[in-house]
């Protein structure tokens, strides 16, 4: 895992070594679960593929035997708890106001 120079022959005597081209070498991606019920022959059938570590680009293939597809992502997004970040906001601003905010508004108003 990591960069590292490329040195090429065409004889297998004769190297040459440049600075500009590199190869970098990436962890593969884990595949951890896959979700099809069914498909044709023909193809044409969604396959969402769930893991982590893949390098998604613009240019990203998934290899079924000899068929190459164009990789199409799809991030899950948790969904929203309210409880936990209503409850944060009022364990929060609720005391906060208490202590300051009402003598604060109690010596503004001129009480």
């Amino acid at each position: 895992i990591g960069v590292f120079p490329v040195t090429l022959s065409v004889d297998g005597f004769a190297f040459s070594s440049t600075q500009h081209v590199k190869v970098e070498f990436v962890q593969p991606g884990r595949v951890t679960g896959m979700d099809v019920t069914q498909g044709a022959v023909t193809g044409g059938t969604n396959i969402t593929l769930s893991g982590d570590g893949f390098d998604i680009t613009a240019d990203s293939i998934c290899l079924f035997g000899d068929i190459a597809v164009p990789a199409v992502v799809r991030y899950a997004i948790p969904e929203a708890n309210p409880s936990l970040y209503v409850g944060l906001s009022l364990g929060i601003t609720f005391p906060l106001n208490i202590l300051v905010g009402i003598p604060v508004y109690v010596q503004l108003a001129g009480w």
